[in-house]
């Protein structure tokens, strides 16, 4: 897009799966330029070959022009979730904070640099369980997290989980020791 509100679809399949890694489950990139390198930087969510079971990752990929991209392997792969799904990636004071949502949560890691090492806070995670598939954006005063909440079947607490829900967002803040919370956005709280 030119203008940001009319795009053009671009077919082109930029980076593929790469071997040794889930082609069915290799989605939702996020890219950002990396002003110390000069360069453009993707992550995206994947999950490494092989039984479906903590085999999650977040890769990378580098870019000088936004069409060649370069591997990079895993950027963040702890073994602790089944898949990574919409990694977001933004520094806030010191810290730089990568987030993924894995199926039921939103949890995040920290680095002091954006290409990690990365750890992980024992709070990890936004909201609750089914808190899910979201993503942030920064106004230039508070970053807000936006994503869904599950709802159930015939909307009854003993009913199956159904694939939808309820949009929330979340205002993030940066407490004194560099671990995140969360809250309701005081615009969401005013419209009410």
């Amino acid at each position: 897009s030119q203008d940001l509100y009319h795009w053009e679809k671009n077919s082109e399949k930029l980076v593929a799966p790469q071997p040794g890694y889930d082609p069915e489950d290799w989605r939702d990139p996020f890219v950002l330029w990396d002003e110390d390198r000069g360069e453009y930087m993707m992550i995206l969510g994947g999950r490494k070959a092989g039984p479906r079971v903590q085999r999650g990752c977040t890769v990378w990929f580098t870019s000088k022009d936004l069409k060649n991209w370069k591997f990079q392997g895993d950027f963040w792969a702890p073994n602790l979730y089944n898949m990574h799904e919409m990694p977001d990636l933004f520094k806030m004071g010191d810290w730089w904070y990568l987030l993924n949502s894995e199926y039921s949560k939103i949890v995040y890691c920290r680095s002091n640099s954006p290409h990690g090492p990365w750890t992980a806070p024992a709070d990890d995670a936004f909201d609750g369980i089914d808190y899910y598939a979201g993503r942030t954006a920064f106004d230039g005063k508070r970053r807000v997290l936006f994503g869904w909440v599950k709802t159930r079947d015939t909307w009854r607490d003993s009913a199956n989980w159904t694939w939808g829900g309820t949009f929330v967002a979340h205002e993030i803040y940066q407490r004194p020791d560099g671990t995140l919370g969360c809250r309701i956005p005081d615009s969401v709280i005013e419209a009410f």
